[in-house]
């Protein structure tokens, strides 16, 4: 659209400039129409891989309304268990301060997101969750193999099923977590 309009105006103005006659006056518009259709035709052609790229990246993302970030979802890796919500690759923008170790061991030392009762999406976060720690301590890092919600995370520290250890800086299931995990696989 802007390069259609700033080709248009830039045409009409070269075409008023260099008219001498009332027909070739009146001829400068449809010719500056179709001088800048043609060149806002050819910009759009040549970006049309880029705007899929562009378009493949947002539908892959999703915002949490309480950190403020956007995350990427991994839609090729998503559990059987929910179907089409993947998990979060990486954080990409946002205002709040997740990603950082120091985010999620305030999350749970401190939840902000307190949960009554456990959701589907506590139960999908927390089997992530499980998954990713190793089998001698519960123990995980919050940041890899990808970062997690800080929201759910909150939550589920809420739920009294994660813990941190500000001594050995070590982020675990607790027992009640590792009980409800076994609890739901079975």
């Amino acid at each position: 659209m802007f390069t259609f309009f700033g080709v248009f105006v830039v045409a009409l103005l070269i075409g008023f400039s260099i008219a001498d006659d009332v027909a070739s006056f009146i001829m400068a518009g449809p010719i500056a129409f179709v001088i800048a259709g043609i060149a806002a035709l050819g910009i759009g052609m040549s970006q049309t891989k880029q705007r899929a790229a562009s378009q493949a990246q947002y539908d892959r993302q999703w915002y949490c309304f309480k950190c403020g970030h956007k995350f990427e979802v991994d839609l090729d890796g998503a559990s059987a268990d929910s179907p089409g919500t993947g998990t979060p690759m990486r954080t990409t923008s946002g205002s709040g301060s997740g990603g950082s170790r120091a985010a999620y061991a305030s999350r749970i030392l401190s939840p902000v997101q307190r949960a009554k009762s456990e959701t589907e999406r506590d139960g999908t976060w927390l089997r992530t969750i499980a998954a990713r720690a190793n089998g001698e301590h519960r123990s995980f890092d919050p940041c890899r193999p990808t970062a997690l919600d800080l929201g759910a995370v909150s939550r589920l520290a809420s739920l009294g099923y994660l813990t941190y250890d500000q001594q050995t800086d070590m982020f675990s299931l607790s027992e009640k977590g590792a009980e409800r995990v076994m609890k739901m696989a079975s």
